[in-house]
């Protein structure tokens, strides 16, 4: 398995680019950046970009975007508080979901297509707010639990979340390297997963749901029992900060991002790193598989997004 290099769109935005996802069958890329917008990008053959559309309706830089398994359906999480769901076919806003007083970090939409839930790590709310996307209902939120040395609860500041791949448990990181999973129908706290000591950014589950992938600013790749919350493995490899994950979807690989400018990808089998990627010029904020695994895309502070093919 290789990462091969097809595109680099230059200057894609004004401002870095700290997000990215795939939509409509992987047929547009959608990128968001510091500069305040998230552009939609059709995703030419072979392996070139097209910008198809600018959304301008955010007022601070946005931090994370997702694609909802419903088809043609985006969203958007932003520091000025705002979750943004679109639709990439007619380019208009599907729904406002504010976050007040808290900016809103890492989003995602449930694999449960029929339960139109998107999440969002709350930031300096400390946990989790779920809603209904559809209605624009807030369902609930979740608190990441207290620590005992209370000098860290400052920094109890929730990065990101993941939900498991049948829907009914989410995970949430925190910027002390904390992780914990919640039941999403009882919103009870399941585990806690320890072992980074700083801020957890990337996460992930494997499909198969039992194993949950973090990565931390310690440069350290952790995988988890998702069951028991035991630390299983460690991957060591980046030489500075692990900012973002992404699960290629036959489970048999993951790709990290990193502040050293390289993506690495790994053998989750054997646990090792099988190649390292060195395209970007500045730290790589996000990364993603299509949903058919025959691309990944990463995006950067250098202002760019990268396209590769996978095979």
């Amino acid at each position: 398995a290789r990462l091969r290099p097809l595109h680099r769109q230059e200057n894609a935005h004004e401002s870095g680019c700290w997000s990215v996802c795939w939509a409509s069958e992987d047929r547009f890329v959608l990128s968001g950046s510091m500069d305040e917008t998230v552009k939609q990008w059709t995703v030419e053959e072979p392996g070139r970009l097209e910008e198809t559309y600018t959304y301008p309706e955010h007022s601070l830089g946005v931090v994370s975007v997702a694609s909802a398994p419903e088809e043609n359906v985006v969203a958007s999480s932003s520091l000025d508080s705002s979750i943004r769901v679109w639709n990439v076919e007619k380019f208009e806003t599907y729904a406002v979901l504010a976050n007040m007083p808290s900016e809103t970090w890492g989003i995602q939409f449930s694999p449960n297509a029929q339960s139109k839930v998107v999440a969002a790590a709350s930031g300096s709310l400390s946990g989790v707010s779920v809603w209904n996307y559809e209605s624009g209902e807030k369902m609930s939120s979740m608190q990441l639990p207290l620590v005992q040395d209370t000098r860290h609860q400052p920094r109890r500041f929730a990065l990101s979340i993941a939900f498991s791949p049948d829907g009914k448990r989410i995970a949430c990181s925190a910027m002390d390297g904390t992780v914990a999973a919640f039941d999403l129908e009882t919103q009870k706290l399941l585990h806690v997963f320890e072992g980074h000591k700083m801020p957890v950014r990337g996460l992930a589950f494997l499909p198969d749901g039992a194993t949950l992938c973090t990565a931390s600013d310690d440069a350290q790749i952790h995988m988890y029992d998702s069951n028991s919350g035991k630390l299983m493995d460690t991957l060591s490899g980046h030489e500075s900060w692990a900012l973002s994950l992404a699960v290629h979807p036959d489970g048999a690989y993951l790709a990290s991002g990193s502040s050293d400018r390289s993506i690495k990808l790994w053998d989750i089998r054997s646990r090792s790193c099988i190649q390292t990627v060195m395209e970007h010029k500045d730290q790589v904020w996000g990364i993603r598989f299509s949903k058919g695994g025959k691309h990944l895309a990463s995006v950067s502070d250098d202002k760019s997004i990268g396209l590769y093919s996978f095979q």
